[in-house]
C-alpha cells in the first residue's frame, strides 16, 4: 500500500514556486529526489495574532512560505505605515532578500494563528554553488 503524505506534498508544491530553486533536468526522477530532498529541511514555526513575522530591520536569512494563516505585509515610507498586501496559505516571502542577506524592507504581522514553513539560508549555500539566473557563486 501506498503512503500518501499531504503534508510533504504541499511543501514540495511550496517549494517548486521558488524559480531559482527549480533543477533542469528531464528525468522525472531526478525531480522528484530534488524536492524529496529539500523539504526535510524547511523549519516550521507558528505565530498567533498580532505577532510580528518579520521587522523592517530584521536580515533576511530564510525563505518563509506561508501554510496557514494570514498575515500583513507593511513598510514605513517617511514615517508613514503603509499596507502593502495580505499573505495567505501558499504565498511565499524573503526569496530574493535572503540571497543577498539584506534587511527587509517590509514588515509581516500575523494576522491570524500562522504557521510558515522556513527554508535556512546556511542549506542554500552548503549545497548549491550557482542558482543559474540569479547569482553566477553563491
Amino acid at each position: 500500500m501506498y503512503y500518501d503524505d499531504m503534508y510533504k506534498k504541499e511543501k514540495i508544491k511550496m517549494l517548486e514556486c521558488v524559480d531559482y530553486l527549480e533543477i533542469h533536468s528531464n528525468d522525472e526522477y531526478d525531480r522528484a529526489m530534488f524536492y524529496e530532498c529539500l523539504q526535510y529541511q524547511m523549519e516550521e514555526e507558528a505565530f498567533e495574532a498580532g505577532e510580528e513575522i518579520i521587522s523592517a530591520t530584521q536580515e533576511i536569512n530564510h525563505i518563509y512560505f506561508m501554510f496557514q494563516g494570514f498575515a500583513e505585509v507593511e513598510i514605513t515610507v517617511n514615517d508613514e505605515v503603509h499596507k502593502m498586501d495580505i499573505l495567505r496559505s501558499k504565498d511565499l516571502f524573503g526569496q530574493y532578500k535572503m540571497l543577498e542577506s539584506s534587511k527587509a524592507y517590509f514588515s509581516v504581522t500575523a494576522l491570524s494563528p500562522v504557521v510558515i514553513l522556513k527554508l535556512k539560508q546556511e542549506f542554500l549555500k552548503a549545497n548549491f554553488t550557482k542558482i543559474v539566473g540569479v547569482r553566477e557563486s553563491y
